[in-house]
């Protein structure tokens, strides 16, 4: 197994290596700095093993390079899975992502902002924007953002904000996609907190999709030690879902943050459920202001 990068919570070698007694596997951990190494040490591997190679568990902070899913297209024995943030969209017969469910983060991340404009705003209702580069969000992530946003401040407005805005910014403003070096530059005038629901950048986004936990893996090494190993894409509902800077929010939001996400772990069907109980008009003014589908 390899983790790569500096920037792996809730991962260690010593955790890594407590799976041995719990699946009877022989497992090795080994710390990379970076994602290039990754490609080497495979090759590596391969020379070693060639009669019958392990499988190979990678885990990082972005999903497996071109370069690398080059090399397993040609190399169908080396099995790989591979944790982090957001999956690759490739589907190959020897490889598995795991990753964080975002519908879940979507959520997280709308309760976040939604308790942090309630709680920071001396003017009622409060205002969160909404700012998109790129693709839209799906009508599922959108409404379950919104789900969560609801749940933290039930009066809260959203609204879009404009790609060219040149005036003060909300004080809290949800991102879709990549944040424009400009928006960067107008949230530190404004002094507003950018929320990122599938961020990936620990180094400069407030919130990030979370990395799932070594207990994730446990169940896909007994599959594999029982030869039922699958490839393909997993979102598992494990928390953390996202990881907050904790010099962005107050401490005490951070350990109701950790509550809701674990409460979201054992009960991941709360953002529909909570959806649906939103009124129909709140969701129609939605629909009209941010193109989310009111159903």
């Amino acid at each position: 197994m390899y983790l790569v990068g500096h920037r792996l919570p809730h991962w260690s070698e010593n955790q890594v290596l407590a799976l041995q007694s719990s699946t009877g596997l022989v497992v090795a951990a080994t710390s990379l700095t970076d994602s290039g190494q990754v490609l080497s040490r495979a090759r590596e591997l391969l020379r070693r093993t060639a009669d019958r190679p392990p499988l190979l568990v990678v885990v990082a902070e972005q999903p497996p390079s071109a370069d690398f899913l080059s090399f397993l297209r040609r190399h169908q024995a080396l099995k790989v899975e591979w944790i982090c943030r957001s999956a690759a969209p490739v589907r190959l017969d020897n490889l598995r992502q795991v990753v964080d469910n975002q519908r879940l983060a979507a959520y997280a991340a709308g309760w976040l902002a939604g308790s942090i404009v309630m709680h920071s705003s001396s003017r009622l209702p409060a205002t969160v924007g909404w700012y998109v580069t790129g693709s839209a969000p799906s009508a599922a992530l959108g409404q379950t953002f919104l789900a969560g946003l609801y749940n933290g401040d039930t009066t809260a407005r959203v609204v879009a904000v404009p790609v060219n805005r040149s005036t003060g910014l909300p004080g809290v403003v949800v991102v879709w996609g990549d944040v424009p070096a400009k928006l960067r530059q107008q949230a530190l005038l404004s002094g507003s907190l950018l929320v990122t629901p599938l961020g990936q950048t620990p180094s400069v986004d407030p919130v990030v999709l979370a990395l799932p936990p070594v207990s994730a893996l446990t169940a896909d090494l007994r599959a594999y030690k029982e030869n039922k190993w699958r490839p393909g894409v997993q979102q598992v509902d494990r928390a953390p879902q996202i990881e907050v800077d904790p010099s962005a929010v107050p401490s005490s939001m951070i350990t109701d943050l950790q509550q809701v996400q674990a409460t979201l772990a054992a009960q991941p069907t709360i953002p529909e459920q909570q959806w649906r109980a939103i009124s129909a008009e709140v969701k129609q003014k939605w629909q009209a202001d941010l193109g989310i589908p009111s159903a």
